[in-house]
């Protein structure tokens, strides 16, 4: 089933002639269960510095280090306050001319200083050796969840928005801070549970139903409460 779902999203891509990174958006699981499972390292935090690296003319990188607020699996690898990575693209000067040059990749994420988010992040089982290889790299495709403040009755909240996808069904979701925390937890500890309950998510919050595309601070009343019921039901 999921072979067909993909190649009819395939043919969509090329028929509408759409834009390269939707196409990837639909065409994978990025579903929090999938990308729990293969993280070796889950943290929220802040991005607290970004240096250009070039270690040659023809390379250029980005060291990027965040300052961690929580770990929901994992452990940092530099010290159990801060996790640095290195990602492709960025800011460096042409060996010929001496101008500021700049790199990027389209389906690479790219990061600001002081930008609040939730980053999952994979083990690199390739390029040890090369000048970029640091042992992690970025699982969630890009924008990482963000986390951003909510001003209600004079009190400010915090919210994570989440952009997941399962194949063809692409949704977001605005949780307040320690909810969104517990689903990550619960699709850690209990994946086969938490998958059905992304399933019936899914349904809900497809972005392709028109209640779904107006612009939200954090989720109804209603939608939370029947998330928080759904997750003290699991037991692991």
């Amino acid at each position: 089933m999921k072979t067909k779902v993909f190649f009819a999203t395939l043919l969509f891509c090329l028929v509408v002639n759409a834009q390269k990174g939707f196409c990837i958006i639909l065409a994978k699981d990025y579903t929090l269960v999938n990308q729990t499972k293969k993280a070796v390292l889950v943290v929220a935090g802040e991005v607290s510095d970004i240096q250009y690296v070039q270690p040659n003319s023809r390379y250029i990188y980005t060291d990027v280090t965040i300052t961690v607020s929580k770990i929901l699996k994992g452990k940092p690898n530099i010290d159990k306050d801060t996790v640095r990575f290195r990602i492709e693209g960025g800011i460096g000067i042409s060996p010929f001319n001496g101008r500021v040059i700049g790199s990027s990749l389209s389906d690479v994420p790219t990061f600001k200083v002081g930008q609040k988010l939730i980053l999952f992040l994979q083990k690199r089982t390739w390029g040890e050796g090369w000048p970029f290889y640091d042992g992690l790299y970025p699982l969630i495709f890009p924008p990482a969840p963000s986390i951003y403040k909510v001003e209600e009755n004079q009190k400010a909240h915090q919210v994570v928005q989440f952009h997941l996808a399962f194949f063809g069904q692409h949704y977001l979701l605005h949780l307040p801070l320690k909810l969104a925390f517990r689903l990550i937890q619960n699709a850690i500890k209990a994946p086969k549970e938490v998958s059905l309950l992304e399933k019936e998510i899914r349904e809900i919050k497809d972005i392709r139903k028109p209640e779904n595309r107006v612009k939200r601070k954090v989720e109804d009343a209603e939608f939370l409460s029947m998330l928080q019921s759904e997750l003290t039901q699991i037991v692991y």
